[in-house]
């Protein structure tokens, strides 16, 4: 009997100890140190603490990294100057509450440097990812020991604080890695300036590279993406006693700041579907947001932008606006002159262009009919574009067979083609019902052929998006290209687009995807609604499964189909400053632990007056889509 309860008193300070060390997975104490092979964990194994390899070298660094992702990400470094040089490497926490990294000759390497100490300190690992020294038993943060939040290294994670304490001098600013295998500091910085008003800025060594402008009650003014999102909010706060920016996730999915080894200022978030980190946006936006590049009359970094900007005003001498004026009046007289010079030339030219246009005409009317020849566009940006054998087009496309048909517009089918030389080609044939005509069809082709665009590789660049500079966020045109049922309200009516333009379209596809109905020449019993009209009724009931097309039996998961119709829905609101940008409609359609905001009112909402022949009209509408070109007279 005597020996049963020594078993059992044995086998339960065995459960006991267990007990302890699972409890205190994410805790550490004086008497206990963490070796090259142990680790701490956070409660809720959102993050872990230890010792990794830099790359391939041998050199060790102590760090913290997500738990349980398949990528390791290293979002704080410890020793970054001092790296151990093999794997004997010891953290340990003084009585005083100073850690310390120690190597096998027992030297500190690196060590936290706060003047503070604890009566009975411990060392916590939160799941926000940062590691606390505190007291025993005070769980008041503002009584820290120490944290890593004040010592970021290139990542900013949600609640930590990129700025300065006043009191105590600390500034908090993040230092990109010497590379993607080095964790050593590298020659970019990214922090807030408190001199004026307070700003983020970019500084290679000690050269400014960006800045963002300062914070007026939303967002700054130079950076429209870090703006209130259906991903994260951004916080800024400056008073006597501390200025610095944070954020805080919207979303249960891990997101993070990052400056690149490259100097760029990117939020990435976690894709659990491609299980890879997801970018959402890089600060830096174009070659304007390089310092000093842009702006006019030495005012640095100034220029317009189509949404979330201010107006500038400027105080000037009364002597300065006369001195203007009379400029403005010996100009004017200049304008004059010029203007008539001018007006003669443009005659002259006109004339010499009627004739040879008119020469091009009888030529071109005289030329055998298996050639297609685009000569000469007539437009502002007139383009020489190369002719092709129609017989070389025909073998490509193996004369335009069913089976290399890709697709359909508004001029006409689209065929998959292949040159004799192996390079693959679309060809776009004019069909005779399109009701376009020649010029159309040039004028689509000298698009095309011009379009250059940083994204254009990209699978997120498309649509009207691609005509953009580098450096344009918005433009308007007096010639109106797109296909009825799909170009947003402030396209088709004013000619003006935008990034947000595409999305709009995107949003009418995928809502025609999810009903297997077309938005141009959808037809309801109940009401003289367009397909989006429809959708945003059905969604207000709350019946927006009803939406789903019928054929497909219930044989859907009902959540991805309401996510589906939802985004469509925030991409087709009635503002373009309320569709989200596209990388941010991906991530909510592969991110189902998203909260997705509720959209508002779509363009086009309003009912169309249909007469009886019309609606008729409607039912047997003939899927082939109108493009339009609206040109106007020089």
């Amino acid at each position: 009997m005597g020996k049963l309860k020594a078993n059992l008193l044995f086998f339960l300070s065995l459960v006991s100890l267990f007990l302890k060390r699972l409890i205190a997975v994410n805790t550490m104490t004086s008497a206990r140190s963490i070796d090259d092979s142990q680790t701490i964990v956070s409660a809720g194994h959102k993050f872990e603490l230890g010792f990794f390899n830099g790359g391939n070298s041998n050199n060790r660094y102590l760090g913290i990294w997500y738990k349980n992702l398949p990528v390791r990400t290293v979002v704080w470094v410890a020793n970054r100057e001092f790296p151990l040089v093999n794997s004997s490497g010891l953290l340990t926490l003084g009585d005083d509450g100073t850690l310390s990294v120690v190597n096998e000759s027992k030297s500190i390497i690196w060590s936290s440097n706060s003047s503070l100490t604890a009566k009975d300190p411990v060392a916590v690992l939160l799941d926000t990812g940062n590691f606390i020294v505190k007291d025993a038993g005070d769980d008041n943060e503002g009584r820290y020991i120490w944290q890593s939040f004040d010592y970021p290294s290139d990542t900013l994670l949600p609640g930590m604080k990129l700025g300065w304490n006043k009191k105590t001098g600390l500034n908090r600013h993040l230092t990109s890695w010497k590379s993607s295998d080095d964790p050593s500091p590298g020659e970019y910085t990214y922090t807030v300036d408190p001199r004026g008003l307070p700003q983020l800025v970019l500084r290679k060594g000690s050269s400014k590279l960006f800045r963002s402008g300062p914070w007026y009650g939303t967002q700054f003014s130079g950076v429209p993406v870090l703006k209130v999102n259906p991903v994260f909010t951004p916080i800024f706060v400056s008073t006597a006693d501390e200025v610095y920016y944070s954020y805080n996730t919207t979303a249960n999915i891990p997101s993070r700041f990052v400056l690149s080894q490259s100097g760029s200022v990117q939020h990435l978030s976690w894709n659990d579907r491609h299980s890879d980190w997801y970018l959402i946006f890089t600060v830096q936006q174009d070659r304007c947001d390089n310092y000093g590049l842009c702006g006019s009359y030495d005012l640095i970094d100034i220029r317009k932008v189509p949404e979330y900007g201010q107006d500038l005003y400027i105080r000037m001498a009364s002597s300065a606006l006369e001195r203007h004026a009379d400029t403005s009046n010996n100009r004017k007289n200049v304008t004059i002159a010029t203007t008539i010079s001018v007006a003669s030339a443009m005659i002259i030219l006109a004339l010499i262009g009627w004739f040879v246009n008119w020469k091009k005409k009888m030529i071109r009317d005289h030329q055998p009919e298996n050639q297609v020849t685009i000569s000469k566009v007539e437009s502002e940006d007139d383009l020489e574009l190369p002719s092709v054998e129609f017989a070389t087009i025909q073998v490509a496309t193996n004369n335009f067979s069913a089976a290399n048909k890709i697709g359909e517009g508004g001029f006409g089918p689209v065929y998959k083609g292949e040159l004799q030389s192996g390079q693959e080609v679309a060809v776009k044939r004019l069909a005779e019902n399109s009701g376009q005509g020649l010029q159309e069809f040039k004028n689509e082709v000298l698009l095309i052929s011009k379009l250059q665009h940083r994204n254009l590789v990209k699978l997120l660049d498309f649509g009207m998006a691609r005509m953009f500079r580098g450096d344009q966020t918005e433009a308007n045109t007096k010639r109106i290209v797109g296909t009825y049922g799909y170009m947003p309200p402030e396209y088709a009516i004013d000619g003006h687009f935008s990034l947000k333009s595409d999305v709009f379209s995107f949003g009418v596809i995928l809502l025609e995807m999810v009903s297997g109905k077309k938005n141009r020449g959808f037809f309801h019993s109940t009401h003289k609604l367009n397909l989006l009209g429809h959708a945003w009724k059905l969604w207000n009931e709350e019946k927006a499964l009803e939406l789903v097309d019928e054929l497909m039996e219930q044989d859907f998961p009902e959540e991805e189909a309401l996510r589906c119709i939802q985004v469509g829905l925030l991409c087709v609101q009635q503002r373009p400053e309320d569709r989200p940008v596209m990388q941010t409609v991906v991530l909510m359609l592969d991110s189902e632990s998203m909260p997705l905001p509720q959209p508002g009112r779509p363009g086009f909402y309003a009912e169309r007056c249909l007469s009886e022949t019309d609606s008729s009209s409607i039912r047997n509408l003939i899927s082939n889509e109108m493009t339009v070109t609206l040109i106007e007279g020089r």
